[in-house]
């Protein structure tokens, strides 16, 4: 459809999935950017779980309604695979891991949550949480409700680190 020819797309992509994976990179970026619009437009005194929760509820709708289940399996697979340019989903630099420390570092900061963990930690922990569900709904697809188990999830999480219970 791009009306190159085989050799000249190698000429520039090692392979479909390089390509693929380039894709994917532009579109975490923009899906970052649209998570930290997100965030900033919440009330600034809602509290830190509500605000991760509205998050992962943000990026719960953006894996169902913008990628779809099959574009993320064709992204687990990259990562599985360590393609080239998978690692602006894999990396812990990705702008969505700043955006929930920042969440967490304002929680610590009003007295709402207590860890025994450093909160780059934690963060990285609850992005890794949010992960694993979406991977579980690539899996258990169609008999896996995304929304409803990243809020379930999630919230058992925050129950841990939260002060009020």
């Amino acid at each position: 459809e791009a009306g190159i020819t085989k050799g000249a797309f190698y000429v520039h992509f090692a392979s479909k999935d390089e390509l693929i994976a380039l894709l994917i990179a532009d579109s975490v970026a923009q899906a970052d950017g649209d998570y930290l619009a997100f965030a900033r437009g919440l009330p600034d005194n809602l509290p830190c779980g509500a605000a991760l929760l509205a998050l992962a509820d943000k990026i719960a709708d953006t894996l169902c309604g913008t990628l779809g289940q099959d574009s993320m399996k064709k992204v687990y697979g990259l990562l599985l695979t360590a393609a080239q340019g998978a690692q602006a989903v894999r990396g812990y630099g990705r702008a969505l891991y700043t955006l929930v420390y920042e969440l967490l570092e304002k929680g610590e900061k009003r007295g709402e949550i207590i860890s025994h963990l450093p909160l780059d930690a934690l963060s990285r922990h609850l992005v890794m949480a949010m992960r694993g569900v979406a991977f579980e709904w690539c899996v258990q697809y169609p008999a896996f409700d995304l929304k409803v188990q990243t809020q379930e999830h999630l919230q058992i999480i925050l129950n841990r680190i939260s002060t009020r219970g």
